[in-house]
């Protein structure tokens, strides 16, 4: 009996609200009910917008610190690419620079002359040029036009370079520019200019070249006379040979056939 009591007032309240509306709208009064309903409301809107703001802020801070990272990440992938790329276009640069070099020489001899680059392997010094390419076992390589060794092995598209420091390289028959000889060899570690008589005083970083003997033209280039290696007592004089290349850096070698 009370529920049915309650729902009856519950209604009534309802119908009183919406005839007194109706009255409202009638006499034209609605407009400033509405406008009064609006007013008290407004304040209540107005705070609930702060509070969603204040409390979406942290998470748009968060997004935009995510994207921000994303994106610096990528510049520093795209930097790092760019890097790259720059330094594989100066090595192209410089391999081209001395291609340009060796053949704007007007001094080489006409020759025919296999042009390469040297071949990273655990073999030792290597050449990806072989019998197929024409280089024979004996022929002469050079870096920079200066004589750094000779095939000692190959097949068809590889070959062995044995270097001129090495201990077991055929010595070379060499003089300086003042016509002092001797023998350039090999010690395992470098190159020296030996067996020059104890009264010759080669000039210190003058040019050494061939002589001409057996597989080795003449007027090839060796390197520069060195410091004395031999003591005071020995019956000839020894000295380092400075070497103005190394095959291990360069980027492009001539094989002379």
């Amino acid at each position: 009996m009370k529920n049915v009591q309650s729902k009856l007032k519950f209604y009534l309240g309802v119908g009183v609200i919406i005839f007194g509306l109706m009255i409202f709208e009638y006499v034209g009064l609605m407009v400033f009910f509405t406008d009064f309903a609006g007013g008290m409301v407004r304040p209540v809107r107005v705070f609930a917008s702060f509070v969603v703001v204040t409390m979406e802020a942290p998470f748009f801070t968060l997004k935009g610190s995510i994207n921000a990272a994303r994106r610096i990440q990528m510049l520093e992938e795209r930097y790092s690419e760019v890097l790259a790329q720059l330094g594989e276009f100066k090595g192209l640069e410089e391999e081209n620079r001395e291609l340009r070099g060796l053949l704007e020489n007007t001094d080489r001899q006409a020759r025919e002359v296999v042009i390469t680059a040297p071949v990273v392997s655990h073999v030792g010094p290597s050449l990806g040029v072989g019998s197929g390419d024409g280089v024979e076992v004996g022929d002469l390589v050079f870096v920079d036009q200066t004589l750094v060794g000779r095939i000692g092995a190959i097949d068809e598209n590889f070959a062995q370079v044995d270097l001129i420091y090495e201990k077991d390289f055929q010595p070379l028959v060499v003089k300086n520019n003042e016509g002092v000889t001797g023998i350039v060899k090999g010690d395992g570690r470098g190159v020296v200019f030996s067996e020059v008589m104890s009264q010759e005083n080669p000039a210190p970083e003058s040019r050494l070249v061939t002589v001409g003997q057996v597989g080795v033209e003449k007027d090839l280039f060796v390197g520069q006379v060195g410091k004395l290696v031999s003591g005071v007592s020995d019956p000839v004089k020894t000295y380092q040979v400075t070497r103005l290349v190394d095959f291990h850096q360069a980027r492009v070698v001539e094989i002379y056939k």
